[in-house]
């Protein structure tokens, strides 16, 4: 048996406030600005 990788979720952010971030066979994004406006 081989184990590559880590479980800990791998992240990262872009200067427009994109965060992408990969689990496992799961790639998910979110923009923080959309999320954000939701709240003001």
């Amino acid at each position: 048996m081989v184990k590559l990788g880590r479980k800990v979720p791998i992240a990262s952010m872009d200067n427009s406030g994109k965060i992408t971030w990969a689990k496992h066979n799961e790639i998910q994004t979110v923009n923080i600005k959309s999320v954000g406006a939701d709240f003001e």
